[in-house]
């Protein structure tokens, strides 16, 4: 098997590093207009030789550029799953649109709520077939929030064994 710079990136970079990177992922997510859960990614690429990362696109979950925000779109469940763009997504489009290529690229993904509690997960299966399709090489995450069984899970865990099939690397860094 070929050197991996991905995953040499991932395990020789200091984990100070990561969770620079997803806690900027946080500040993202606080821009969220969703009154429940929140979330941000910053999309990057990795810089071997000096262990840090570079930033090609930020997003955080929102409905889509010009469509108005109404209490019924973010408080009605249904509504809101069908328009909310993920924070993943966003992340992606934002890079593209700058012109900035996404193959091989890494992604931070950091969740939070009104409490301010921060956590992770893998990405739900739409937004894994979106970090797949745009050549995603890591997702890297906060550990699950802690005694809380998430309503996702199943989805989740599809999606996990979804980039594990594409050799998408999952990783979780510890919490500072």
């Amino acid at each position: 098997m070929a050197f991996d710079l991905t995953e040499a990136f991932l395990t020789d970079t200091p984990v100070t590093v990561h969770q620079e990177m997803l806690a900027e992922a946080y500040q993202r997510s606080l821009r969220s207009p969703d009154p429940n859960t929140k979330v941000g990614a910053i999309l990057a690429r990795s810089d071997l030789t000096r262990r840090r990362t570079h930033e090609l696109g930020s997003g955080h979950n929102c409905l889509p550029t010009g469509v108005k925000h109404t209490h019924e779109r973010w408080h009605d469940r249904e509504t809101k799953l069908r328009l909310v763009v993920h924070a993943e997504v966003a992340a992606v489009m934002d890079a593209a649109i700058g012109g900035r290529r996404t193959r091989d690229s890494i992604i931070y993904v950091s969740q939070t709520d009104p409490t301010g509690v921060f956590w992770g997960s893998p990405p739900c299966v739409r937004c894994a077939v979106h970090l797949i399709q745009a050549g995603v090489r890591a997702v890297i995450t906060w550990p699950p929030r802690e005694g809380v069984v998430s309503k996702w899970a199943a989805d989740h865990e599809e999606a996990r064994l979804l980039l594990q099939e594409a050799h998408v690397f999952l990783h979780v860094v510890p919490r500072p």
